[in-house]
């Protein structure tokens, strides 16, 4: 099937320090519930306190630009409930004292929502409450028309290649997905599906942000296009993901998204991307009046580039140095 009218939102954690940088809980700081969030003012942003943590919604949205602002613009909207002798912390897992977790409930809750393995269709098993440190996560919403499960699986698992993969070089956590966020985490939801793969890593910059919604893009493009993972790679790119293989990972990255993807793209290429090709305006005016697949070179002060549109975003296919 053709994945269509795709939006990409989602919910993000993280924990709150005080100016020593203690971690301190959230519990019955903030407010909210999972069963009633707060909200923060605007249409489609709401707080919530989950476990010690604090967590936010955003409204869904159709464009890198957008997702990059509503992820930030939540995130500064949260700040306004904090009290102000704590500070945010975006980290994906951080130690607590036993005591402090045991004395408080909502502390040792854990898994009250089951989620899923996509790749093999299972129930995951209810996470160990029996540790002191704590997990973030920033979990990815995607709705898209006349959802069913077996369209969600198929594209879980693109999301685990194109989003999932790169977390294993770019997240320098190496503890929280002891607890969540193993290769294939969702949940299957009446607008579509959630990856819970991802850490919180890139949720306090516009720039990590539309990098993380364009490999959602990719995802969905690969499918759309036809694209099929092997049956074969299934348990390497688990393998990947929850024993942090990066060699791995960047080797089942390569074989799916072009080696171009996996490797760190030059600031000034990146730059470029971000604030002349894939701008709000210039790709409206793509959309219009490009055909997708077309590919086109450029260059910046020390790179000469070569560049493919899509139908949706303008992606980098192949760079190299100026002489």
């Amino acid at each position: 099937m053709k994945y269509e009218n795709v939006t990409i939102g989602g919910d993000f954690e993280y924990f709150l320090a005080d100016r020593t940088g203690r971690p301190f809980p959230s519990c019955g700081l903030i407010g909210g519930s999972k069963e009633q969030p707060r909200e923060m003012g605007e249409p489609g942003y709401l707080i919530t306190e989950d476990n010690v943590m604090v967590e936010y919604n955003i409204p869904p949205v159709k464009t890198a630009d957008d997702f990059a602002k509503v992820v930030t613009h939540g995130f500064d909207l949260t700040c306004n409930f904090l009290p102000p002798s704590l500070v945010p912390v975006i980290k994906a897992t951080m130690e607590f004292d036993p005591v402090i977790l045991t004395s408080i409930p909502q502390a040792m809750q854990f898994g009250c929502m089951p989620d899923f393995n996509a790749w093999d269709v299972t129930k995951n098993p209810r996470p160990n409450s029996n540790v002191n440190f704590r997990s973030a996560a920033g979990h990815i919403h995607i709705g898209y028309d006349n959802p069913n499960v077996d369209a969600s699986v198929d594209l879980i698992r693109a999301a685990d290649v194109f989003a999932g993969l790169p977390s294993v070089w770019e997240d320098e956590d190496r503890t929280r997905r002891t607890l969540y966020g193993k290769a294939g985490a969702c949940r299957f939801k009446e607008y579509g599906c959630e990856h819970r793969v991802l850490g919180n890593y890139w949720i306090g910059s516009r720039k990590t942000a539309k990098a993380i919604f364009n490999r959602y893009q990719q995802a969905i493009k690969f499918l759309n296009d036809g694209g099929k993972i092997e049956e074969a790679d299934f348990k390497l790119i688990q393998q990947a993901i929850n024993t942090y293989d990066v060699e791995l990972a960047k080797q089942l990255h390569n074989k799916y998204a072009g080696e171009s993807a996996s490797n760190d793209i030059p600031e000034e290429i990146q730059n470029m991307l971000d604030n002349a090709y894939n701008t709000d305006g210039w790709i409206k005016h793509c959309k219009r009046f490009i055909k997708p697949g077309k590919t086109g070179e450029d260059f910046t002060e020390n790179y000469q580039i070569k560049l493919k549109w899509d139908g949706n975003i303008w992606s980098l296919v192949s760079y190299e140095e100026r002489v």
